[in-house]
């Protein structure tokens, strides 16, 4: 809990969302306020007795509110009584995002998933029709939650429940051969799509109630419903859309939790069980977190008041592997080198490549992904001079580069010792060829750091500046100094400061960045230059990339370092869609072309005085960005060059 102490009596103190608020009589006549607030981490029921407010001052879903008064148990349950509240103003600095519980994934990126499980379908109809709703719905279920106060209730919990669930799904099917993959698939994907049309949403994107149709029909029935009319457009099989609507109608398992019938096959019973298990995990998960190792929950009214024992054992992560084979047949074949590797010695991964006309690189992606729990890469050189462009400059290109096939694509996937690549290989023949994408496939032993961690011996631990020293995650061996130590796991996303760019802007900030600093970073790849700012002593850093998964990373390794909240902010999207207010410092490691777009705009970001850092310019462009610059009211006071790279820190008059 996020309330903290105001006195000594036990008071407590802080600013709260208001997620639900009605006003009702005591048994006596008196008015008071029943609700539900939520001060960043939990939900509270809370009561404000004897209240005598007007209409327009009593408190409305999706408000800040500043809240003061005290925690009880009620029927074993934490109920807050507030002694005194008021709206919160301008002046006090809160952001309605920090109070809005939100999945740990962006809504993009978790439906871009179940499009890729989509196209990896072999039933045509199947993939027509989830497809179609998908696309029909998607900006409707970006951000949907999937309850108003039960699991997932949540920012963008419908998809990453449906998401689970098709995980959840994935891992019946790979156990259960009789399972028809597709139409599990399918109906997981689909059977909370009505929601949508179910729920009524507040200023804040969670539920505050239902529409009347959400009320008179619920979204079982209105999910069916759907089906039929896009499925019929479709001209999709009368028997597929049966089989599709029978579990979602069915998915509550029971009519007395508003099942029009009980699931009546197989895939729907797999179905309504997997609803139920994601759900049950969710809500157990969430009320033990806060449990004392050995403690008991309150009772939890949607799990039958059952209270929840937390057991305090650390979390241990297994490999679970099944070997299954029929006991009168062949053996399993055991994985690649595995056989024949020396006792002692350490069993290679099998690296899977795959290649595919450049047209089908995104689909044949999709499909591979299917095969591991972790990630793949792509070789695709169709855009090479164009993509190049954008980085930086055409003479950049290495001549190997250059005379690679533009027809093809390459998807690279690690199998590893523990898992059977034949397996891997038939999957991924099987779906390519539904899909009639034409492929190659070849296989190759690799020892395991030849892919995940040989790029790692060559980043260590690196001084910058005079104040920083850069510390690889994974390496715990070093000597700081007197220097602030900044963690980096970089990911995928650009920034490691092992690049003259990166470097040159840490010693920037360096100069420029005070106790009382306000700074935005544009561009800001792994989010390496945010924490710098917040290490040497800035405020508040917000940063902005139009690259999600950079965005994702960014706020992972502020994490890392203790910076998270409204004073470590990283938003996804452009500068001026984006970003708000005005700052002390504002960088730009990017390139060229990029600087040159977004000068104009950045005035509007600055306070007086401010300084503007850009780098990541190739020396030979350094004439159009100081023209640039110029033109639009800046003069650069200060150079720094490393390599053929330069860095300009410049001032507006």
């Amino acid at each position: 809990m996020k309330l903290q102490p105001f006195d000594k009596s036990g008071t407590l103190q802080g600013f709260v969302l208001i997620k639900s608020c009605e006003r009702k009589l005591t048994r006596t006549g008196a008015q008071y306020l029943d609700m539900i607030i939520c001060d960043g981490e939990d939900d509270i029921v809370a009561k404000c007795w004897d209240y005598r407010g007007s209409e327009n001052e009593r408190p409305k879903p999706g408000e800040l509110f500043l809240v003061r008064g005290t925690l009880n148990l009620y029927n074993n349950q934490n109920q807050f009584k507030v002694e005194r509240l008021r709206r919160a103003t301008p002046q006090d600095g809160v952001k309605l995002s920090d109070y809005v519980p939100s999945a740990s994934f962006e809504g993009e990126e978790m439906f871009d998933e179940l499009m890729g499980l989509v196209r990896g379908f072999q039933d045509e109809d199947l993939k027509k029709l989830t497809s179609a709703v998908l696309t029909e719905y998607r900006d409707k279920i970006l951000e949907l939650p999937a309850a108003f106060r039960l699991h997932h209730a949540i920012r963008g919990g419908l998809l990453m429940h449906t998401l689970s669930i098709c995980k959840l799904a994935c891992a019946v099917i790979a156990l259960y051969p009789s399972v028809d993959g597709d139409l599990l698939l399918a109906g997981a994907i689909l059977h909370d799509i009505a929601k949508s049309e179910e729920f009524a949403l507040n200023s804040t994107g969670l539920v505050d109630g239902y529409t009347v149709p959400g009320t008179l029909i619920g979204h079982l029935v209105r999910g069916a419903m759907i089906v039929e009319r896009i499925g019929k457009e479709l001209g999709i099989d009368e028997q597929t859309l049966v089989l599709i609507q029978h579990m979602l109608v069915s998915h509550h398992g029971v009519p007395e939790y508003g099942a029009a019938v009980r699931p009546l096959f197989l895939e729907a019973e797999i179905l309504s069980a997997l609803d139920t298990l994601d759900a049950n995990i969710y809500e157990i998960e969430n009320v033990v977190k806060d449990v004392a190792p050995g403690g008991f929950s309150n009772k939890v009214w949607a799990l039958d008041d059952r209270k929840f024992h937390s057991h305090g054992r650390k979390k241990v992560v297994t490999d679970v592997r099944f070997d299954w084979h029929i006991a009168d047949g062949p053996a399993p074949v055991p994985p690649a080198g595995e056989a024949d590797a020396p006792a002692g010695e350490e069993k290679p991964w099998t690296e899977i490549r795959i290649s595919v006309p450049v047209r089908d690189i995104d689909a044949a992606a999709s499909i591979v992904n299917m095969t591991v729990p972790y990630g793949i890469y792509i070789e695709d050189y169709s855009h090479l001079e164009e993509e190049t462009l954008e980085i930086a400059n055409i003479d950049l290109i290495d001549e190997e580069l250059l005379q690679k096939d533009r027809t093809k694509g390459v998807v690279h996937v690690y199998i590893s010792p523990e898992n059977n690549p034949a397996e891997a290989v038939a999957f991924i023949r099987e779906r390519l060829s539904a899909e009639k994408i034409p492929h190659e496939i070849e296989l190759a032993d690799c020892r395991n750091e030849d892919w995940e961690n040989n790029w790692r011996q060559y980043f260590k631990p690196m001084e910058i500046g005079k104040k920083l020293l850069i510390r690889p995650v994974w390496i715990d061996d070093y000597d700081a100094g007197d220097r602030k130590v900044l963690n980096i796991e970089p990911g995928l996303a650009f920034g490691t400061g092992t690049h003259e760019t990166t470097r040159l802007c840490m010693e920037a900030l360096e100069d420029h960045v005070r106790p009382g600093t306000k700074m935005l970073d544009v561009g800001c790849g792994s989010g390496i230059l945010s924490v710098a700012g917040m290490l040497l002593g800035a405020e508040r850093v917000v940063g902005v990339d139009i690259d999600k998964l950079a965005v994702k990373v960014a706020k992972e390794n502020g994490k890392l370092n203790g910076f998270e909240g409204a004073d470590f902010t990283m938003l996804h999207g452009n500068l001026v869609d984006e970003v708000n207010g005005k700052y002390d410092v504002v960088t730009a490691n990017i390139v060229a072309d990029a600087i040159i777009a977004l000068t104009p705009d950045v005035k509007r970001f600055l306070q007086p005085d401010a300084v503007y850092i850009v780098s990541g310019i190739i020396d030979l462009r350094e004439d159009e960005v100081r023209a640039c610059l110029t033109a639009n009211g800046f003069r650069v006071i200060a150079r720094r060059e490393e390599n053929g790279w330069v860095c300009l820190e410049s001032q507006l008059g």
